[in-house]
C-alpha cells in the first residue's frame, strides 16, 4: 500500500522566490491549456486530449522562457491535474448529479503544490537535504525515518510555510488479531457510539471552541486597507498593505490550527479503534446531501465523519484489518432487539420500543443495528466466495 510521509522544509529566500515563481507557472500554464481545450470545443467540436497537449510542451518552452526553468515532468503532472479535473466532470454529468463542476481557472494563490512524479533522478534525499531538479538542495526537518520505496514527491505550500508530502510503497505492518467487532454510528452530539460500549467518544468540535479567535481575526483583517495608499489616486499606483497581509497570515494561521487540531483527533481514535477490534461496520454516509441541512451543516463539517472514515480505512488496511461499509436507511429508526419499525424525530434522543420495551439512547441503537447488519453482510460475502470456489474447483 502507499503511504505519504510529510516533512517541514526549511527553504532560502532565493528557493522560496523559486518556489513562488514555479507556482505561478504553473497555473497559467493550467488555465491556459483550460483555456484551448474550451476553444477547441466550441470552434471545432472536438477535444483536447492530455497527450496533445504534452507533445506540445518543448516547443512552448521556446516561446515562454519560465517554462524551460521547471523540470519537465512537473509540468507533464499539472497538465495531468487537468485531464483528472476533466475526467471527473464527464463521470459526475454520467451520474446525474446536480452539481457536475466543469474545470475552472484558478486565480492568484489558487494554485499551491506542485509533484515530480517520479523519484529517480529527479528528487533525491541526502540526510536532512532534499535535492529537486531544476532548485537544488533544500533544507528538511526528518522528524521521523521514511519507510518503503518513495514513489512520488509533492512540493505545497501552506499558511505557515513550505511542506514535501513524500508518497512511499510500504509492507503492511499486521496487528495481533482480537476476535472483536463492532458497529460505529457517527454523531454529533457525541462524535461517535460503538456498538460495544455504553459511552460515546466525546465530540472535541474544534471549530466551535475556534469561533470567538476567528471572528476577531477576521475582523482584524476586514479593517485593513488594501493597499497603503491614502488617496483614491494614489491607491492603484501603490503597493499592498504590509499590516492587511500581516492579518491574512494570522486568521490562515488560526484556520490551520483547527484543522490539524481536528485531523490529530481522527488519527487517535481511529488508532484506537483498529488496535482494539479486527472488524469495524460503519455507515456509508452521503455526507454532502446531509450538508444541505443549513442548521446542521457547521456542526456535521466541523466533525468531517469523511476525513475520519478515510482515515479509520487507511490504519485499517495497513494492520490488516476490515472495514464494511453498510446501508445507512433506518439504522436509527429500526429497532435493535426485535427489528420493528419506530419512527421517531431527530430531536427524540432515546429509542423506545414499544413492541419489545426496549429503552435505550438512539445512537447506541443505530451503533447496534449497524453491527447487525455489517455481520449479516459479511456472511453473505464470505457464503458467495466460498461458492465461488466449489464452482472453480474440478
Amino acid at each position: 500500500m502507499n503511504v505519504c510521509f510529510q516533512y517541514r522544509l526549511y527553504p532560502s529566500k532565493e528557493q522560496e522566490c523559486q518556489f513562488e515563481n514555479t507556482l505561478e507557472t504553473l497555473r497559467h500554464l493550467y488555465n491556459n491549456a483550460l483555456a484551448e481545450r474550451i476553444d477547441a470545443y466550441k470552434h471545432e467540436g472536438r477535444t483536447v486530449k492530455y497527450v496533445e497537449q504534452a507533445n506540445h510542451l518543448p516547443c512552448l518552452k521556446h516561446i515562454a522562457l519560465p517554462l524551460s526553468e521547471i523540470y519537465s515532468q512537473v509540468l507533464q503532472d499539472c497538465l495531468r491535474r487537468l485531464d483528472t479535473a476533466y475526467q471527473n466532470f464527464f463521470r459526475r454529468v454520467k451520474a446525474k448529479r446536480e452539481k457536475s463542476g466543469f474545470p475552472r481557472f484558478k486565480g492568484v494563490g489558487r494554485y499551491r503544490s506542485f509533484t515530480y512524479p517520479s523519484w529517480n533522478g529527479s528528487v533525491k534525499m541526502d540526510g536532512n537535504t532534499l535535492r529537486l531538479s531544476k532548485i537544488g538542495a533544500v533544507k528538511m526537518k526528518l522528524h521521523r525515518p521514511l519507510e518503503g520505496t518513495p514513489k512520488t514527491c509533492t512540493i505545497s505550500r501552506h499558511a505557515d510555510g513550505w511542506y514535501v508530502s513524500i508518497a512511499c510503497e510500504v509492507e503492511a505492518k499486521p496487528l495481533p488479531k482480537t476476535g472483536l467487532d463492532t458497529g460505529i454510528d457517527v454523531g454529533i452530539e457525541t462524535f461517535a457510539t460503538l456498538s460495544d460500549t455504553h459511552e460515546g467518544i466525546e465530540n472535541p468540535r474544534h471549530l466551535k471552541q475556534a469561533q470567538a479567535h476567528l471572528r476577531r481575526c477576521q475582523r482584524k483583517l476586514e479593517r485593513r486597507s488594501r493597499y497603503s495608499g491614502m488617496g483614491k489616486e494614489r491607491r492603484l499606483l501603490s503597493k499592498q498593505s504590509k499590516r492587511r497581509e500581516k492579518a491574512k497570515f494570522l486568521l490562515a494561521k488560526a484556520h490551520q490550527r483547527v484543522k490539524r487540531a481536528r485531523l490529530d483527533f481522527h488519527h487517535k481514535i481511529a488508532s484506537a479503534l483498529v488496535q482494539k477490534f479486527d472488524t469495524l461496520y460503519v455507515e456509508n454516509l452521503n455526507i454532502s446531501g446531509m450538508l444541505r441541512n443549513h442548521h446542521l451543516a457547521l456542526a456535521i463539517a466541523d466533525a468531517s465523519w469523511g476525513q475520519f472514515f478515510v482515515v479509520l480505512k487507511s490504519k485499517a488496511e495497513r494492520a490488516v484489518k476490515t472495514v464494511v461499509e453498510v446501508c445507512p436507511e433506518n439504522t436509527s429508526q429500526n429497532c435493535s432487539s426485535c427489528g420493528e419499525y419506530v419512527p421517531k424525530a431527530l430531536s427524540c434522543r432515546t429509542h423506545s420500543c414499544p413492541y419489545c420495551g426496549l429503552v435505550l439512547h438512539r445512537d447506541k441503537n443505530a451503533a447496534e443495528n449497524i453491527r447487525k447488519i455489517g455481520r449479516q453482510k459479511s456472511a453473505n460475502k464470505e457464503g458467495r466466495d466460498t461458492a465461488i470456489k466449489r464452482q472453480r474447483e474440478p
